[in-house]
């Protein structure tokens, strides 16, 4: 037998073995999609996302599962970010191997385009919707101008800065030293009287109250900008 002929049969039997080779193994694209279709079935957080799926050795030999391959995640949650993922195949060679999937999701949500100093009051004119990747921002933004509006910030926010609930208070609307109206009444009498406020105060908070004319302190309800009412 010539060179030419025993080369053409080694060829030959290669091309047979790597064929039923292939037909016996599990592929690496079925792995992939087990864990893109696991992932799109469990992920809720947006409908904007990518999904990458880390490489698998080329030399990987499973067996070829009869069975749909079972896709799962150790803790049982899909989030955004880096997650492990397992495979499983259920069948008389049971196997079960961990790949790991990056998760991008994006939405738009909350971002301050105006400074804001501390203390001061957010309006429209601060805030705008962009499209953020959810992996790379810290849990607690906001998505509707309405949950941050006449909010106060807590500390200076720079440009750019995605709001966060650290980021914001509800605002003070008596201040200490302020002049304020208490209202005291009962079912039969109702008092109107002038106070200073001993401190500052959120709407629905209890503070303390000079009163002008006894010049007693009494502790009253804020009920808006310059009201606080006190019952007898």
């Amino acid at each position: 037998m010539n060179k030419n002929k025993a080369y053409s049969l080694i060829l030959v039997f290669l091309l047979v073995a790597n064929t039923g080779i292939a037909r016996t193994k599990q592929s690496i694209e079925s792995i992939r999609a087990a864990v893109s279709e696991y992932i799109a079935a469990n992920f809720d957080a947006t409908d904007d996302y990518r999904v990458t799926v880390d490489r698998l050795d080329s030399r990987l030999m499973l067996p070829r599962c009869k069975t749909p391959l079972q896709a799962f995640t150790p803790g049982g949650s899909v989030t955004t970010g880096r997650i492990s993922v397992g495979i499983r195949c259920h069948d008389e060679k049971t196997w079960t191997i961990f790949t790991t999937a990056h998760i991008d999701a994006f939405q738009e949500i909350l971002v301050l385009v105006q400074p804001v100093a501390r203390g001061e009051v957010l309006t429209r004119r601060h805030l705008n919707l962009q499209r953020r990747n959810l992996s790379k921002v810290r849990q607690g933004f906001f998505t509707d101008y309405q949950q941050v509006l006449n909010k106060q910030a807590t500390r200076h926010l720079g440009v750019g800065t995605v709001l966060s609930r650290r980021h914001i208070t509800e605002p003070k609307i008596v201040r200490r030293g302020e002049r304020v109206t208490i209202l005291a009444a009962s079912p039969a009498l109702q008092i109107r009287m002038t106070g200073i406020a001993m401190m500052d105060g959120l709407k629905g908070q209890r503070i303390r109250i000079k009163s002008q004319q006894s010049k007693r302190i009494i502790e009253a309800i804020v009920q808006q900008p310059g009201v606080v009412t006190v019952n007898f």
